[in-house]
Formats: C-alpha cells, structure tokens, sequence
C-alpha cells in the first residue's frame, strides 16, 4: 500500500510540475490581427527574407517583451523561425596619444594648450579638455597644424562649462566634437576673459566612428506641461501611439543660451514613477559661440508613457514647443523553406516571446544582404478570442498549482520520513 502511494505521487507531481510551466502551443484564434508577406516572383527563393517592423502597426502587446506577440506561419498553418534584429548605432572610440608641448597663459588671460599627436598621420574628431575645476562657463576654439607655426581654424566657436547646483547635482560638458582632423599639431585656446584661468592639465584626443544604424520615427506628442515651482522644474509628460521601443527624444524650442538637465521616468509595475536615465541638454548662440545639444538620449525602453523633468535650477523655465521621438529600426528576419504562402501574426497580449535556433544562420548573412519584403494590409482574425479570458488551466491558476505541488512534496517526504523511522 505504502509503495503504491509513493509510485503515484511521483508520477503526479512531475506531470503537475511540467503543467505549470509548459505553455500552449499556437491556437490562431488567439491572434487578433494578421497579414500576408509578399514573395518575390522570381526563383530560387533567397534562405533568409526580411520585414521592417512598423511601429504603426508591429506594436508590441506580448508580456512585457515587445513584439513578443509576432509569429510567422505558413499556409498551413507551420511555424517558421524568426530573430528580431535591432539596427542599433555602433560606437568605436579609439584613443590617439597625444604629448602636450605648452600649457600656459596668453597675456590676453586665454589658457594655450598646444599637443603634438604621436602617431601622427592619425584621423580624430573629439578633443576633452581635462581640468579638475567647477563651476566654469568657457568659450573654446580649436586649430591644428602641418608644422606647429602655421594654424588653421577647426572649430571657433565651442564651448566647455561646469555647473554644481549640490554635490549630487551638477552638469559638466568638456568633450568638444570636431570635424575629422589630421593635423600633426593641436592648439585649443580658452577665452577666460575677466574671470581666472582654467586650470588644465592636458587634452584627451580621440577618434570616435559610428556606424548611424537607423532610425524609426515613433509617433509622440506632449500630452502635459506642468511647472513645478516649488522644486524648480518643469513636467513634461510624452505620449506614444505604440509599444515600439525609443532611445532618444529631440526638445523643439526656439530659446537660447541655457542649459539643463533632464531626467527621463517610466512607470513601474505598482504604477509608480521611476527615474530611467538622465541627460543634458543645451544651446548656446551668440557672436562667438555657437554650439547646441537638444537630444535626450537614453536606454530604450517601451511605454505608452513617459516623464520628462526637466530641472531649470535659478532659472526661467524653457518654451518647449513640441518632441521628436524615435528608436532603433527592426528587421525581422525569417526562415524561408519553400515558395508558399506565409502570414505574420500579432495582437495577443498573453503570448510568450518565443524561442528559435535560427541565431547561427541570421549570423552567416550581412543584413543588409537580406531581401526586404513587404507585407499586405492588416486584417482581423475573424475567429478571434480574447486570450486572457481563455487562459488554460495552468496559467489561470499558476500559484495554485504550485501550492499544491509544495503540499505533495511535503507529504511525500513526511510519508518516507514515518516509513523510515518505523524500519530503524
């Protein structure tokens, strides 16, 4: 009696466990939404094709995975293997040595710092100014030179500056973006005029290449502006009109001469507001200096919502008069087998991102060396059922079986712990 109880419950509990974590294969009628992608009519199909997801209409609705939700199917109703490939931007920073030759003070109060690169012939486009000081505000002009005589004007008019408001607050901008340059020699000038000099310590030389990837403009618009005077701040609340993923919102305003810091929150799960990055952004104009940065950059993120802050400190606050919104394009990319009819599927808030071997072959293939296809109208699956109120079982009543599960397993080894005591 006793061996035939132990030999079912561990039969049963494996099943239940298997039960609570296996999820339901593909059931069409969960789908909202589908289209046909278009093939090519010439022959041989090519392995691999591509889709441009649309933030307009491949939002993503899956669990908290955007673009969870998407599958690929033939006619028949098989599932193809995709990957979703993000056409990021990607940055190389190289550094170029370079040795100072003179640090000093012009009779006309403006720091000299002139470097000589030591691999000279060598492309570079950035140029920061290494100094330990704060609370700064300078203009900034840059030359290079063939010889270390002659001096040709790179950029005239950039600016480095450093505001602390409090020991956990401040905005610093010393990494001066050039044109690429090839001179030899380096002369950076720092106009102090009537305030004490700069203390410099030397120049960081450095070649920065980016591949742009590309961008999809998201549509966004400002929902709310609100100024918090108490704290000094203005609220902007940005809205989306889809779950495609964002990393960078341009300010459109016509104010200069300002700078500030912004910080971007999402909401958390509880609703709350949470601080997802920070950034700063600034426009200086004037006869000399002329120099701007009115992108917000920041880790991309998927949400209907988000909250700009914008601190404005001691002064006024800034006439935002719109946003632009956009992340990285994604490329879909799937298997092709056959010359047959295949259909993406979207729209199931319940669905689980899935997972295919198809990452080794996508790695063999140059992106852009893949087909890109369109794809026809969307259509509503006329047989569609809300799949949160169809759940199966398992997923309705997950903690439950778990509970259940717990209770056999304690059972089970109470059961043996009282078999084992009786047999000593």
């Amino acid at each position: 009696m006793n061996g035939s109880l132990v030999r079912a419950l561990l039969l049963v509990i494996p099943f239940l466990l298997c039960s609570a974590v296996c999820s339901a294969d593909f059931k069409e009628a969960y789908w909202e939404n589908y289209a046909e992608i278009h093939l090519p009519a010439s022959d041989p199909l090519p392995p691999l094709g591509g889709l441009m997801l649309d933030p307009s209409k491949f939002q993503g609705s899956g669990r908290g995975d955007t673009f969870s939700d998407i599958r690929v199917l033939t006619r028949d109703k098989a599932e193809v293997p995709y990957q979703i490939i993000s056409r990021a931007p990607v940055t190389r920073t190289e550094a170029v040595p370079v040795h100072m030759k003179n640090l000093s003070l012009t009779p006309g109060n403006e720091t000299l710092c002139i470097g000589q690169i030591e691999q000279a012939p060598v492309t570079y486009n950035v140029v920061e100014v290494l100094t330990a000081d704060k609370g700064f505000f300078r203009q900034v002009s840059i030359s290079g030179s063939m010889d270390g005589r002659q001096w040709n004007m790179i950029k005239p008019n950039g600016v480095v500056f450093d505001y602390v408001y409090s020991p956990e607050d401040a905005i610093r901008h010393v990494r001066i973006k050039i044109p690429d340059s090839t001179y030899p020699f380096l002369e950076i000038r720092i106009m102090n005029k009537q305030e004490a000099p700069l203390s410099v310590k030397g120049l960081s030389v450095s070649y920065v290449r980016t591949d742009p990837g590309s961008e999809e403009q998201v549509g966004a618009w400002l929902s709310s502006t609100e100024q918090d005077i108490k704290n000094r701040q203005s609220i902007l609340m940005v809205s989306t009109s889809s779950l495609f993923p964002v990393g960078k919102i341009d300010l459109l305003t016509q104010e200069k001469n300002f700078r500030r810091k912004v910080e971007v929150f999402t909401r958390a799960g509880n609703g709350d507001w949470t601080k997802w990055a920070e950034d700063i952004i600034f426009s200086f104009q004037t006869d000399t200096v002329n120099e701007a940065k009115l992108q917000v950059l920041f880790p991309e993120i998927a949400s209907r919502e988000l909250k700009l802050v914008i601190r404005n400190y001691d002064s006024p606050p800034l006439a935002i008069t719109g946003i632009r919104m956009s992340g990285h394009r994604r490329t879909l990319v799937f298997k092709l087998d056959a010359r047959q009819r295949y259909f993406i599927f979207w729209g199931n808030p319940t669905a689980r991102g899935p997972q295919y071997d198809i990452a080794e072959l996508v790695s063999r293939h140059a992106i852009d060396a893949i087909p890109a296809f369109s794809v026809g109208p969307a259509l509503k699956n006329p047989g569609f059922t809300d799949p949160s109120k169809r759940l199966p079982f398992t997923e309705r009543f997950t903690y439950l079986i778990y509970g259940v599960v717990a209770l056999l397993i304690f059972g089970l080894i109470a059961w043996q712990y009282r078999i084992i005591k009786k047999t000593v």
